[in-house]
């Protein structure tokens, strides 16, 4: 049962990353999908990541339409992220923890969106590696 759950909550995380790269989900809702995924996550994963629980600042910045700043609150204290932009425009970010390889970058429209998906690819690869295939991301 427990294998069970924990195989669907990375099957949730892989979806998320991809809702995150497409643009037909408003960012909000992706950012509080994340935020619901983390609060349920595996305790391994929890320890791991340094999982900060969002207070009410969460809800307050995505209210006020700071999306970016309400995504770096889901970020981990034993993670790291970067952002840049693509030649074509795209937002990238990547996330990482402590002793994982190196990060495969999201691209999203938004840097909010990127951060929403490079933190659900960092969290499913620290329980499961494989768990998400490698994909080429469109620069």
């Amino acid at each position: 049962m427990k294998a069970q759950a924990n195989e669907e909550w990375i099957g949730q995380l892989a979806e998320l990353v991809v809702e995150c790269e497409a643009d037909d989900s408003p960012t909000p809702h992706l950012l509080r999908r994340l935020r619901d995924l983390l609060e349920i996550s595996p305790p391994k994963v929890a320890d791991m990541l340094g999982l900060i629980r969002p207070d009410g600042a969460f809800d307050d910045r995505l209210e006020v339409g700071a999306a970016d700043s309400a995504a770096i609150l889901l970020v981990g204290k034993r993670m790291g992220y970067m952002f840049s932009r693509s030649a074509k425009g795209r937002a990238l970010a990547s996330a990482w923890i402590e002793g994982q390889d190196e990060p495969e970058p999201v691209a999203a429209r938004d840097e909010a969106r990127a951060l929403c998906g490079a933190v659900a690819l960092a969290c499913a690869r620290s329980f499961a590696p494989s768990a998400i295939p490698s994909q080429p991301t469109a620069h």
